[in-house]
């Protein structure tokens, strides 16, 4: 996940954060010269305070939360009001999905819920404004968190 903070300035400032070591290395090692803080943690627990960024960029990682409803209304916690939750996929909803399920173990319960859940469980984390485009090439959500939420 890719994190905007409200005090980047400008400076395209953020923060990556992953639950593995190992992919943290990669892409600090791909991005060294970005101004990017790496952060090892679990979607589920944040380590941020709340109302610190005004995006949160899910991308590749939301079928892989373990507790997809706490880690949405982790991120709700961090975003301000209004901030913006983007969760993309570079592939269609099913595509995603069939991959996960025929790679079967841990992967097989690594799913992106169905319109309706998604829209359902991102409304009850406090966001509006959803908006779901699932397209042959890619899989997009935008969800603005509500206000006095």
């Amino acid at each position: 996940m890719v994190y905007q903070p409200v005090d980047g300035g400008g400076k395209g400032g953020g923060v990556a954060l992953d639950l593995s070591f190992e992919m943290l290395k990669r892409a600090k090692e791909k991005h060294a010269s970005a101004n990017i803080t790496y952060v090892q943690a679990a979607a589920e627990q944040l380590p941020f305070k709340p109302g610190k960024f005004n995006r949160v960029i899910c991308f590749a990682c939301f079928p892989h939360f373990d507790n997809k409803p706490v880690a949405v209304t982790e991120i709700a916690r961090t975003l301000t009001q209004d901030g913006i939750l983007v969760i993309a996929h570079a592939a269609s909803r099913g595509k995603i999905n069939v991959m996960h399920t025929s790679i079967g173990g841990v992967l097989s319960q690594d799913v992106i819920p169905t319109n309706a859940e998604m829209h359902y469980l991102l409304e009850q984390s406090g966001f509006s404004k959803i908006h779901i485009s699932d397209e042959t090439d890619f899989y997009l959500v935008l969800a603005e968190k509500e206000m006095n939420n």
